[in-house]
């Protein structure tokens, strides 16, 4: 378990301070929120097939995702319950947060990291989201199904390296890549519908 956390540590921005904290001496963490997530992710990565970093990458990916969705109709505080009420991201949209997420944060070795992690396709994506559900680490609506993540595009055409560095100049070129809030790139946000 210690190592499964060190893992996701040195993997997830968000968690690297509270799971160091945690890791370091358990007995004086300060921070009670995150151990039980990290309990949890390395609970179910433990089961196969899939890396504790594919877990938390879904999670950090999910928030990157709803933000690039919902934070260009809804400008509202990010911490307002209402709003992420009524942030409700489906399979599909996911699916291709989490590819943009991925090229976006690891450019050219997106795919490399992603196989690494055993995470083949989108349907991946779909069991690694509702392992996480199961677990209680993200809700569901009623209507949300495993299958709305299945074959929504290919990881070959998807992650093609000429696509990758397209993505990357246009961003650049568009001069987007500035930072938000939490510390991740907006350059993205012209991609949320580009899935080939």
């Amino acid at each position: 378990m210690q190592q499964c956390a060190n893992e996701i540590a040195c993997s997830t921005e968000e968690l690297v301070t509270g799971v160091l904290q945690l890791t370091v001496n358990p007995n004086q963490a300060q921070n009670s929120f995150i151990m039980p997530k990290v309990v949890d992710i390395c609970s179910l990565a433990s089961r196969g097939p899939y890396a504790p970093q594919a877990y938390a990458f879904v999670q950090d990916g999910l928030r990157f995702t709803a933000q690039q969705l919902f934070s260009q109709s809804e400008q509202t505080d990010p911490q307002d319950e209402q709003m992420h009420q009524n942030t409700h991201v489906s399979g599909r949209e996911l699916s291709i947060g989490l590819g943009n997420f991925a090229i976006e944060r690891y450019g050219l070795l997106a795919h490399r990291v992603l196989q690494h992690w055993n995470v083949h396709r989108t349907d991946d994506f779909g069991r690694i989201v509702f392992r996480m559900i199961d677990s209680g680490l993200l809700s569901s609506q009623e209507e949300d199904s495993i299958e709305d993540f299945f074959g929504i595009y290919d990881f070959e055409e998807h992650f093609q390296p000429e696509r990758v560095i397209a993505i990357i100049a246009q961003d650049a070129n568009q001069g987007t890549n500035t930072k938000n809030d939490d510390g991740s790139n907006s350059g993205s946000q012209a991609l949320a519908g580009s899935s080939s």
